[in-house]
């Protein structure tokens, strides 16, 4: 009798395993639907994982009835509201760094000063100058040299050091270069976007 029960448990065991094991067809009357784990969302669609079945970590999404996936920065990665969005910004930043990049590279006309009649950076006494390829002198504006923005002065000189122009502030190194990102300034740590412009 006993050997019968355990036969009779074994073989319902194995149905169950079998059963689990067999791929779900569609249009079949009985569709099985295999979850990574169980539990219910919360609230705000959040799902605790404690034992990362998901791989996302111990906590993250199934809004929508989207596959699971994290909200970085709180925002879903499948509204497509906020992704319209993110791309007109994205459009607008380009626009506005291509206007900039052509402002800065419009030069004003100057008196070239230079007897040798080359092109390319010149000592000034303590200054540095740049003469163009046109002849003139990079005077009062932004210019890109080797990949590089550089700032001229009304007098054709390099500037360094802080340079505010309108509401925006920028930061020229010893070199005179336009720094981005972030660099550490007497001691202080600034934060500038790409365009060279203080953030914070």
């Amino acid at each position: 009798m006993i050997k019968s029960m355990k036969r009779l448990l074994a073989g319902a065991l194995c149905g169950v395993l079998l059963a689990g094991a067999a791929p779900a067809i569609p249009g079949s009357p009985v569709e099985m639907v295999a979850e990574a784990h169980g539990g219910r969302t919360d609230s705000h669609g959040g799902h605790k994982d404690n034992k990362n079945a998901s791989g996302l970590g111990s906590y993250h999404y199934h809004c929508g009835g989207h596959p699971a996936h994290l909200h970085e920065n709180g925002v879903c990665p499948y509204d497509t509201a906020v992704q319209e969005t993110k791309a007109v910004r994205q459009e607008t930043r380009a626009a506005v760094q291509e206007t900039t990049a052509a402002v800065r590279e419009t030069t004003v006309s100057g008196n070239c000063s230079w007897d040798d009649g080359t092109c390319g950076w010149k000592q000034d006494g303590d200054h540095h100058k740049y003469r163009c390829e046109d002849g003139t002198m990079a005077h009062n504006c932004w210019k890109q040299i080797d990949g590089c923005w550089y700032s001229f002065d009304e007098n054709d000189c390099m500037r360094t050091g802080w340079y505010d122009e309108g509401n925006d502030r920028y930061y020229l190194g010893t070199d005179g270069k336009m720094v981005t990102g972030e660099v550490t300034v007497d001691g202080v740590k600034w934060c500038f976007d790409e365009s060279g412009k203080l953030i914070r």
